[in-house]
């Protein structure tokens, strides 16, 4: 007998899947090619090892990956979630093939989609209600806390730099203005020496004057 309601929930399952990996992971050990090897030791010989590889057949063809030693606990945990994926796949192909048999192809997919939707929403509210980990609370505070420090240090930076440019305009103004005064100071010295070249001259020439008469 058809059953919605757990139609829903292997829907929901589905939904929340993890990654999945294809196939098994085994454990190898190998002989090396050194004459004096452990591993070739007549008494106690110890291979190398282990290693890891996955094996899978996808498409009718047989094939291997290899593992990483850091990245055993991961394939495990994703050739584990692949196996539930299958069997989540069988058990909802079971669910529709009956609803199908009792209220018929359009009735049943009618059915189908709504659990599928209400799925959705009951997922997204949890997901909406749910409280972050507390590591990423952690983490935002931290990213916060550098944000606000970054924040502070921009603006001393720039209340400096603001500083300076005032600063540079104001000793800039006294440096123009003394250039004008000396300008004119030497203007006023040229005019000066001048003057004064010409009362000698004019003085020498009364003199001379003077001795002539």
């Amino acid at each position: 007998m058809a059953d919605l309601k757990k139609f829903e929930g292997l829907i929901e399952a589905f939904i929340q899947i993890q990654p999945p990996l294809p196939g098994n992971m085994s454990e190898q050990y190998k002989a090396c090619g050194k004459p004096r090897c452990r591993c070739k030791d007549e008494n106690n010989p110890r291979p190398h090892g282990p290693y890891h590889q996955v094996s899978y057949t996808l498409n009718r063809k047989s094939s291997s990956l290899s593992v990483k030693p850091g990245e055993v606990d991961d394939v495990r945990k994703m050739n584990e979630s692949y196996k539930n994926l299958r069997s989540l796949l069988v058990q909802l192909s079971e669910e529709s093939v009956s609803l199908c048999r009792e209220s018929g192809a359009t009735e049943a997919r009618r059915q189908m989609s709504e659990a599928i939707s209400r799925a959705k929403s009951k997922l997204g509210a949890s997901r909406r209600n749910q409280k972050p980990p507390l590591h990423l609370l952690r983490s935002r505070d931290k990213w916060k806390q550098k944000a606000l420090q970054r924040k502070e240090s921009l603006e001393k930076n720039r209340i400096r730099i603001r500083d300076l440019n005032k600063s540079r305009e104001k000793w800039r103004n006294e440096a123009l203005r003394l250039r004008n005064k000396s300008k004119k100071l030497q203007q006023s010295q040229v005019a000066d020496e001048k003057r004064i070249s010409e009362l000698k001259s004019s003085l020498e020439a009364c003199k001379d004057n003077k001795k002539n008469s």
